[in-house]
């Protein structure tokens, strides 16, 4: 997908969105809100700042195997493609997604006060070690499928998961403290490790009903 942007035909087909994104600047006031609808661009890597995606709307776009490590703050997607896709310190802050798929990703982003609903993680890797540990504090996640997902190293304080899909998920020393589960499925096959050094240690929803 990410060799297609280096053909000039391809490229001359993009000029437009193209333009579009880089022109959406941080520190340009976002006079005017970038707009994309059912635009592919799958394999894509997103413009270095100051290019953004922040304040956007999205919607019906095809974002597959991309490299997202720009800015992509308050932005609202919907319907939208990620599957397979890297997001490389994002800063992700007060976005919100909705029915957007987000499976088989490798997600290291800055996504606190976020909103994802209706979304599809399943076997995506969650990692820390960036902007405040790629913290997710206070996070909201509803209806959304984590099947296999890990968090490793993450910062999910105050994070609430509301019936989501929980069969297989690994937690891996990260600081949960504050996170609640309401009404989520298959939670007695969450797994934690190495959590003894974390904060807060292993959740109190999951005592007794998760393993280590």
């Amino acid at each position: 997908m990410q060799a297609r942007w280096k053909d000039p035909f391809f490229l001359k087909e993009k000029t437009d969105v193209i333009s579009k994104i880089e022109g959406n600047k941080i520190g340009g006031g976002f006079s005017r809100i970038l707009v994309l609808n059912n635009e592919d661009l799958a394999g894509m890597t997103l413009p270095c700042p100051p290019a953004s995606l922040s304040r956007a709307q999205i919607s019906n776009c095809n974002f597959a195997f991309s490299i997202l490590d720009g800015e992509m703050g308050k932005v609202e997607i919907r319907n939208s493609n990620f599957h397979g896709s890297i997001f490389n310190g994002s800063n992700m802050l007060a976005s919100k997604l909705f029915e957007c798929d987000l499976s088989d990703c490798k997600i290291a982003a800055f996504f606190a006060d976020a909103v994802f609903e209706s979304c599809d993680f399943s076997r995506t890797k969650f990692s820390g070690g960036g902007r405040s540990g790629h913290s997710g504090i206070r996070a909201k996640f509803i209806n959304c499928d984590f099947s296999l997902v890990t968090f490793k190293n993450t910062i999910l304080r105050a994070v609430k998961f509301i019936n989501c899909n929980f069969q297989g998920v690994e937690f891996i020393n990260s600081d949960m403290r504050g996170t609640k589960l309401e009404n989520c499925l298959h939670v007695e096959s969450v797994s934690f490790k190495n959590m003894e050094d974390v904060s807060g240690g292993i959740p109190e929803w999951a005592l007794g009903n998760a393993s280590e």
